[in-house]
């Protein structure tokens, strides 16, 4: 017997009105490792192929009611069946019927009596050029999805770049040409612009690099026993600063003993990103609740703000490469949306999921939610 390790799990569907012919080739193709599925009639074919995924079909011409021309008609018509190749099976051996048949869309045809070695064959043939069909379908989705993130990366640097680094180089500028007649009060306003918008470029490179290094997989996780009110309070104090500047609260409400198994710099990195996406999007007088339950199996850390919320349609947006999505905040800071997207990558490296619950004009709920133990 052949070698046919590719083609096992392959299904075949031989449609013929002979019970002898069905019998015969059946059990041809079941030893040699394929999946076959077996029909005397066109209409009973039909049911088969609507309840399985089917590779190839085996196709008599000569059936009565429908004969396997008609059949195979109206399968090219049909989304489901229409790429599943057909090879027909006649004891008519003429041109002319083997042209009609090429016509239709078969992609060969065995003439009866049946050579087992030239089934085989044919069928090993046909089976091997859809499965590099299939592959190569698989191969341009990916590419696609790639070239989007590739597209993705490229908008942001071009964009988002320009314009703080254009904003530093004006103040800048007014401060070099301008230096002797600025006030110390001018200066310091100046001084501090330059700085928040250093600030934003530092932010904005720190999340494209991490995340083009999960995309090329050079990222990989490092899960220990970690207490999560340490990273809170790691995130609390980088960020305090920024909240005040707003009259923003930071509200720690995580249990001192609450654990979990994941990175301790990656969370760091997500709750980096949500808690500062909370400040951007609060107003004076709010406050950010950083939260936590513990379940079964995993902890849930939700960081809730009493900002301005977002709309069931921008909510779609979120965590999507192929959408560009952002909003300005509440002190006009500009943002990109990759920080959301990098946050998404780096939960599920560990094994857990983001939630997001929003309404506009009333507050936004993010959701993480990660394992207890390994």
């Amino acid at each position: 017997m052949e070698n046919v390790e590719n083609l096992t799990g392959s299904t075949v569907l031989v449609v013929d009105d002979n019970p002898a012919n069905l019998g015969l080739l059946s059990s041809y193709l079941k030893r040699h490792g394929l999946d076959v599925l077996v029909s005397e009639s066109a209409e009973s074919a039909l049911e088969l192929l609507l309840q399985n995924e089917v590779d190839l079909i085996l196709l008599d011409i000569m059936m009565p009611v429908k004969d396997g021309f008609e059949f195979a008609k109206d399968l090219k018509k049909e989304a489901k069946t229409k790429d599943i190749p057909i090879i027909f099976l006649s004891a008519l051996k003429t041109t002319s019927k083997k042209l009609e048949g090429f016509e239709i869309g078969g992609v060969d045809f065995i003439t009866k009596p049946f050579n087992h070695q030239e089934v085989f064959s044919r069928v090993k043939a046909h089976l091997t050029i859809q499965d590099q069909k299939k592959k190569l379908a698989a191969l341009n989705e990916n590419l696609t999805e790639l070239n989007a993130q590739k597209d993705r990366f490229f908008s942001i640097m071009a964009h988002d770049l320009k314009a703080p680094v254009a904003a530093i180089l004006g103040y800048s500028n007014i401060i070099v040409d301008e230096f002797s007649d600025l006030t110390p009060d001018e200066l310091k306003e100046y001084s501090f612009s330059v700085n928040k918008v250093a600030k934003e470029i530092h932010d904005l490179i720190e999340n494209l690099l991490e995340w083009s290094r999960i995309q090329t997989n050079r990222v990989q996780a490092d899960p220990q026993h970690i207490f999560v009110t340490d990273i809170v309070k790691k995130t609390i104090d980088l960020l305090n600063a920024s909240a005040s500047n707003k009259g923003v609260e930071l509200a720690d409400h995580i249990p001192p003993n609450l654990k979990v198994y994941a990175d301790g710099n990656m969370i760091f990195t997500i709750l980096r990103n949500l808690i500062s996406n909370a400040i951007k999007f609060s107003n004076s007088g709010q406050t950010i609740s950083i939260v936590s339950e513990d379940k079964d199996k995993f902890i849930s850390i939700s960081i809730k703000d009493q900002g301005i919320g977002m709309s069931l349609d921008d909510v779609s947006k979120l965590f999507r490469t192929d959408v560009k999505h952002s909003t300005t905040g509440t002190a006009e800071e500009k943002g990109t949306g990759l920080g959301l997207i990098l946050c998404k990558d780096l939960i599920e490296i560990n094994s857990g999921n983001i939630y997001v619950e929003s309404e506009k004009d009333r507050g936004t709920s993010f959701t993480i939610t990660l394992p207890k133990e390994k």
